[in-house]
């Protein structure tokens, strides 16, 4: 061969010799995560620690830092929540962020800060709002819309936030707070958990047993039986523009599922919260039930509680209860007069616990979620729940067990009568045979517990343990408030960020209470406190009279039952002040009985008072619940809007919109980044699993929504190994090296 020949083949291989030892540089490969609290955003802008090359990864989150500031005031909360948004890139972002509000909040102030500006948002009618931001954001002006997804999700949206520019968006919102066993219960949500999006309008199937295939036989040598719907179940779908099947009762549901962080990284953005209290009444002992926290009381009625820096990753419900000490009042009043109208609040307390004999014979059915959300903690809770109200069933009560994941199972065909043997079966049967796996078609759970054959004779109980992550909340609402009819139902939440707005509604047109254990809660006793007040209302045919004052436009416009430790708040609006006689009446068993106070309400004042929009957003509340099932949903559409643009407040049709008129220079359309979220504490990472973009879903298929986002192409978390490519190069560069020096030893043997 000749010199030229050698010298080529010898350039060719210092070529390939390079190419395979830059090959694992030229990876695309994702570097460690930041530490809790640092915000981390990378594009093809931002090159990777130790590489010459830059690579291409999606931007992480724009959202730096959430700050909450409770402040209470006997049993109204006020609260400011501040989302700061950062800006590192060298271009205009668009930042949009899921995240979630007690389903209670009346949501009555946005305002952008740029700065030292301060631009104030003014309520509008949802698409009006719509339409004036995007021509803004379009504009390449600074701007800033709040939308209600549900009564517990919101969106947030700031458009044009320059390159290594901070916005800050400020919420404001009120709230009377709910008074359980003793104590105020303070909650503030932390981020929106994954929800199942059923591919079917209320479609899917009932199976016997505890299986699709097969009827089971127990090993007490029972089979399980099957209560077919009744009602006609529809089985339509549709598959959205991105490719994903979706249901076709959830149109919105790309809305309220944010993106899930991938596992292995950490969240970019923290939070701080802080609670100022005054009780007004002296304080016992103050609790948190799911995160570290610093207390520091000021008197016997206040304190200061900080949450601590060490627990600032927002994936869980923050809970603070506030015992307060000694009896409260049977009827407790906070009114205020604005000079257009008086407001007020009544704290209705229920007296003492019935007699038992005046029990009632009940039939209990059980409801309980065995879908994959449900996987680990949660269902071992729920399945204890569960034994707790087998256990409290008397021989002469009745029962029966509906269990639902992707299809709904029944425990007997009909309730059967509540025999020693017989609980103890069905305690066998909750402890060994269900478990947590597939989707969440509650509507068949729903549907199949409604339509169990019910004697007449007896006070049915429907008992219904679930996380409430689902996307179609107003089909299983509309579903409950069509056919519970005089029955009660009690919904039990189990996890760290259920859904509290459907567990709460379906209690409210259950004529029942809901009740919610945190993970990391003794169950022990608030078990046994739901089970005992599930057996009998302390105070029913509930009626409230005020004499001396003139009242009307009082919400409820039904009162509900009172429990045992489980007071009642009723609101409404009055002429003017004066002294007035408040009147509760009902029936403790057979027996009526009534309680009566005397209270001032006040005349016209120029102070300010959350009263108002607490009112507003009752009134809100049951228009929406008037809606379900309603023929005439435009007239109440209509209603919910006209009180939403009166009192400024947040709802399904109105929105809060700031736009910024001072120039910023900047042109084009902004690059839109959504603001990935944890997942929520104790929630099982492979339910969340979600198809890329280009793949849709098979007929008839359903999903959980917010699973982590799809990212093509290799990648590699937290190591620096090259990836794919960068083993293919070491490869070459072996096979090479071990050519040329077999080659080189032949050369010497000649």
């Amino acid at each position: 061969m000749s010199r030229n020949g050698n010298r080529n083949r010898q350039i060719v291989t210092i070529v390939l010799l390079v190419l395979g030892s830059a090959a694992p540089l030229m990876a695309r490969t994702a570097w460690a995560p930041v530490g809790q609290g640092t915000l981390q955003i990378t594009s093809e802008d931002l090159q990777a620690p130790s590489r010459p090359f830059r690579k291409q990864v999606r931007a992480v989150a724009p959202l730096k830092h959430t700050d909450v500031r409770i402040k209470v005031r006997g049993f109204v909360a006020e609260v400011t929540v501040t989302q700061e948004f950062v800006n590192p890139m060298s271009r205009a972002i668009e930042a949009v962020y899921i995240f979630p509000l007690p389903d209670e909040s009346a949501v009555n102030a946005m305002e952008m800060r740029i700065g030292r500006r301060i631009i104030r948002g003014r309520i509008e009618r949802r698409q009006a709002a719509r339409q004036q931001y995007e021509q803004a954001r379009d504009e390449g002006k600074r701007a800033a819309l709040l939308e209600q997804e549900r009564p517990n999700i919101f969106t947030q949206s700031v458009a044009n936030i320059a390159p290594g520019e901070t916005i800050r968006v400020v919420i404001r919102y009120v709230q009377a707070l709910p008074y359980k066993d003793g104590a105020y219960e303070i909650v503030f949500p932390m981020v929106v958990a994954p929800r199942y999006i059923p591919a079917h309008g209320g479609g899917g199937q009932i199976v016997e047993g505890n299986r699709p295939d097969a009827t089971l036989i127990s090993s007490d040598g029972l089979a399980d039986g099957i209560a077919p719907a009744t009602r006609p179940v529809t089985t339509t779908s549709a598959t959205s523009a991105g490719g994903f099947a979706h249901s076709a009762g959830v149109p919105d549901w790309r809305r309220i599922t944010p993106k899930i962080l991938p596992k292995g990284r950490r969240c970019g953005h923290d939070i701080s919260l802080s609670v100022d209290v005054d009780a007004g009444v002296p304080i016992s002992k103050l609790t948190s039930r799911a995160h570290k926290v610093t207390i520091t009381r000021d008197g016997e009625a206040g304190a200061t509680v900080k949450l601590d820096r060490g627990d600032s990753v927002p994936n869980k419900d923050f809970v603070l209860n506030v015992a307060t000490a000694g009896d409260q009042p049977e009827i407790g009043l906070l009114a205020h007069h604005n000079g257009k109208s008086g407001y007020f609040t009544l704290l209705l307390q229920p007296p003492k616990t019935p007699a038992a004999e005046h029990v009632r014979p009940r039939e209990v059915i059980l409801v309980m979620d065995c879908s994959g959300s449900m996987g680990g903690r949660p269902i071992d809770l729920s399945k204890r729940a569960a034994v707790k109200v087998l256990e409290s069933l008397r021989p002469a009560d009745r029962f029966n067990i509906i269990s639902f994941a992707g299809a709904a199972h029944t425990y007997r065909r009909a309730p059967v009568t509540a025999s020693p043997a017989e609980v103890g079966r069905a305690i066998r049967h909750v402890r060994h045979r269900l478990r947590a796996d597939g989707g969440t078609e509650m509507l068949n759970g729903i549907r199949t517990a409604l339509n169990q054959p019910k004697p007449d004779e007896m006070l049915r109980i429907f008992v219904f343990l679930s996380d409430g992550l689902i996307g179609n909340e107003r089909e299983i609402l509309a579903e409950v408030k069509a056919h519970v009819g005089t029955s009660r139902f009690f919904s039990f939440g189990v996890g760290s960020s259920v859904n509290r707005y459907l567990l709460e509604r379906m209690a409210d047109v259950g004529h029942g209470r809901c009740e919610i254990i945190l993970l990391n809660d003794d169950p022990a006793k608030t078990i046994q406190r739901y089970v005992d007040r599930m057996k009998v209302p302390v105070l029913t045919d509930v009626e409230v009279k005020v004499d001396g004052v003139e009242v009307f436009d009082c919400l409820p416009t039904h009162v509900p039952d009172l429990y045992a430790g489980l007071p009642v708040y009723a609101h409404g609006r009055y002429r003017a002040g004066g002294k007035a006689t408040v009147k509760v009446l009902g029936r403790i068993g057979p027996s009526r009985t009534s309680s009566t106070m005397t209270f001032t309400f006040p005349g016209p004042s120029k102070a300010s008072s959350p009263l108002p929009s607490i009112w507003a957003r009752q009134r809100i509340k049951q228009l929406e619940l008037d809606k379900l099932g309603s023929g005439d949903t435009g007239a109440i559409e209509e209603q919910i809007t006209q009180v939403a643009l009166e009192y400024s407040l947040m709802s399904q049709y109105t929105s809060f919109v700031a736009i910024d008129q001072t120039p910023t220079g900047l042109t084009g359309s902004p690059d839109r980044q959504d603001v990935d979220v944890p997942l929520a504490d104790g929630y099982p990472a492979g339910a969340t699993g979600q198809p890329a973009p280009a793949q849709a879903l098979p007929p008839g298929g359903s999903q959980y929504a917010g699973g982590p986002a799809y990212r093509p192409g290799p990648v590699s978390v937290g190591g620096y190994g090259g990836g794919p490519v960068g083993l293919v190069g070491l490869g070459i560069l072996g096979v090479l090296a071990a050519g040329e020096l077999l080659r080189r030893r032949r050369r010497s043997a000649r």
